[in-house]
């Protein structure tokens, strides 16, 4: 009696799918120094922190966390702003190219002109009204995400998370 029992739970939990990592998506953008990227393919590291915003309000938990960030740490912005914002594209890059006197932070922008859903989806992100926080290997694959602002407890998780991508 125990054995079929056995064995009935076997192949009923063979038959569910093991539970993907979100993986990033491969799009082409452009940063505000005008390179095009083929993303994850190209990010900077091995192992690359991704801020993505989804509004100006936004920015100044990305500048929080940028400005937190230890040296050699490897990162991109990515602005989220939809088709829509597309059709004046032009007059949002130049505004925020002329917002950052650091050509380094603005070689490390890359504004996302495509529905979020296209990114949120394959990211497991439901929750777009903050700052969404990423390690991301080239392959795509996530390693350690969180949402929000600044904190301590944090930027600790994001060291050692980073650290661990990067091994």
């Amino acid at each position: 009696m125990i054995r079929p029992l056995i064995l009935t739970f076997s192949f009923a939990f063979a038959a569910f799918p093991a539970l993907a990592q979100p993986v990033f998506p491969a799009v082409s953008v452009e940063n505000l120094e005008g390179q095009a990227l083929a993303l994850p393919a190209q990010l900077p590291g091995s192992a690359t922190i991704v801020f993505m915003a989804y509004s100006r309000a936004h920015q100044a938990d990305v500048e929080a966390w940028v400005s937190s960030l230890w040296s050699g740490a490897e990162f991109i912005q990515m602005p989220v702003l939809g088709r829509g914002a597309a059709l004046v594209r032009g007059m949002i890059d130049n505004g925020m190219r002329s917002g950052m006197t650091d050509a380094n932070l603005r070689a490390r922008t890359f504004t996302y002109y495509q529905s979020a859903s296209t990114l949120n989806g394959p990211l497991e992100i439901t929750d777009d009204g903050s700052v969404n926080i990423l390690v991301v290997r080239r392959s795509g694959e996530v390693t350690w995400s969180t949402t929000g602002q600044l904190t301590q407890a944090a930027l600790t998780e994001l060291a050692a998370a980073y650290q661990a991508a990067n091994r």
